[in-house]
């Protein structure tokens, strides 16, 4: 008797992915997170923001908003008096988090791969400009901002 899913899955296994070659747009670079020790407007031009947030377009809203708690929890905990030697290592280990993240997204999905590795890419180099309490605010401030740019276009998930 014929398989009935030979013609859905065109001669390739059950339950993998046929990588379509759509790949996610390129991130823009990314600025210092301050200039003159405040918020470097560069970062929040539209244009970088509306680009960013098409490089990501297909990242889940669901795994976006998780992310985005945990930075504006730091935020919070931050801004109410909590030392920057305490919460550096937590931020330090968003990166372990997307990274596992990105991993597991990517394989359930090889179409959206490219999105969450611009996801990685962004959050490893955003993490990387956080040296201090302010840098990490203005990384949180930047992420609110795209966040709106990318709920805006981002695909129903």
């Amino acid at each position: 008797m014929p398989n009935q899913f030979n013609s859905f899955n065109s001669g390739q296994q059950r339950g993998s992915y046929k990588d379509s070659g759509i790949k996610a747009p390129d991130l823009p670079k990314i600025q210092p997170l301050l200039k003159n020790g405040k918020l470097n407007p560069e970062n929040f031009q539209q244009e970088v923001l509306s680009q960013t947030a098409r490089a990501l377009e297909k990242v889940s809203k669901t795994q976006m908003r998780k992310m985005f708690d945990e930075i504006k929890r730091f935020k919070f905990l931050l801004r109410s008096g909590s030392d920057w030697q305490d919460i550096y290592p937590l931020v330090l280990m968003q990166k372990a988090k997307i990274s596992y993240l990105c991993k597991r997204k990517s394989d359930d999905s090889k179409n959206d791969a490219s999105y969450y590795d611009n996801l990685k890419k962004m959050i490893f180099n955003l993490i990387d400009l956080c040296h201090s309490k302010e840098e990490y605010l203005a990384y949180a401030d930047f992420m609110e901002a795209l966040y709106g740019y990318y709920y805006e276009i981002a695909k129903v998930k």
